[in-house]
């Protein structure tokens, strides 16, 4: 129990973060790395690239629902 309030709490609120600083610098490496004289991606709006922030951002709306439950009950969800 106590490891899910974990992943739930401090630890869960620092993920979604990492996450997005990791797809951002790929991105940016993509757009920047050649691949056949031409750069490994044109957009960083590739249907894989926003399937994968629409992903974190979704982590990141759970992770403020669970600590406006936290903060109007004391509970964790």
């Amino acid at each position: 129990m106590s490891t899910l309030m974990y992943e739930r709490g401090s630890y869960g609120a620092r993920l979604h973060l990492i996450f997005k600083r990791y797809i951002t610098r790929l991105i940016e490496l993509s757009r920047t790395i050649q691949r056949n004289g031409r750069p490994a991606a044109k957009t960083h709006s590739s249907p894989e690239a926003r399937a994968v922030q629409r992903g974190i951002e979704i982590m990141r709306f759970n992770q403020m629902r669970a600590f406006s439950r936290i903060t109007a009950t004391g509970v964790r969800p």
